[in-house]
């Protein structure tokens, strides 16, 4: 069984979220894992196509993480992310795969939280149809709550080769959950995350509300299947 994961974690020092500092990461990672005991974390910060060139992102988030790594508490993993909100043209940066999850052709994207203008969803449709990678749909349950109509919604839960995340209170509301049913019965990949991004939100992750109402809807053994499942082949 795989470990449970943050795939959504936004603790990287001076990388746009509210930490300011190395000692700031390794403070929020103890109370996040006090609230929740996940001990692996996808470190993610957003490529701003807009603002910052590629090989600038890279340098300024790997720099990040060398410089937490060396205080990270005993037995926790990170390992580095990115996310880039769609927008026109991203399907044409050279060496978008860089930003791809380790090991895998899983590229973080972040739907804009309105919806799809008739630009963002051709660009969607190039980035989906046109290019070898593989979306990882960010903070899925936003869009099945929020953003999408429910047409939408059953469109955006049947792309194939994509993969979707989803906060781990999100599993609270029965909506959230019949959709990670039915993407689960598709064989797709699921992966949950908190989004925490200061040692304040992590001290307040409520964690347990989410597993319990989970638990009672899927059953212990089957919750614990579902949420350390991790990456499936995409292909």
């Amino acid at each position: 069984m795989k470990m449970l994961t943050d795939w959504n974690c936004h603790l990287l020092p001076m990388m746009g979220e509210w930490i300011t500092a190395p000692k700031d990461t390794r403070d929020a990672l103890l109370l996040l894992n006090a609230r929740t005991g996940i001990r692996r974390f996808c470190m993610m910060a957003e490529f701003d196509c807009g603002k910052d060139s590629l090989p600038g992102f890279l340098i300024a988030r790997d720099r990040a993480m060398r410089e937490i790594k060396p205080l990270l508490p005993e037995g926790f993993h990170v390992f580095a992310g990115g996310y880039i909100r769609l927008r026109p043209g991203i399907s044409e940066i050279s060496g978008l795969r860089k930003l791809c999850l380790p090991r895998t052709g899983l590229l973080p994207v972040l739907l804009p939280w309105a919806g799809l203008s008739r630009e963002t969803a051709l660009e969607w449709n190039r980035l989906l149809y046109h290019t070898s990678l593989h979306p990882l749909l960010m903070e899925t349950d936003h869009f099945i709550r929020d953003g999408f109509s429910p047409e939408n919604v059953k469109r955006l839960l049947r792309l194939e080769h994509t993969a979707y995340q989803f906060d781990y209170r999100s599993l609270c509301d029965p909506e959230i959950r019949n959709a990670v049913r039915f993407l689960i019965g598709r064989r797709a990949t699921v992966l949950f995350g908190t989004a925490v991004n200061s040692p304040g939100s992590a001290a307040f992750y409520d964690y347990q509300a989410a597993v319990a109402a989970a638990e009672a809807d899927f059953g212990p053994e089957r919750l614990t299947a579902i949420l350390r499942a991790g990456i499936r082949n995409q292909d």
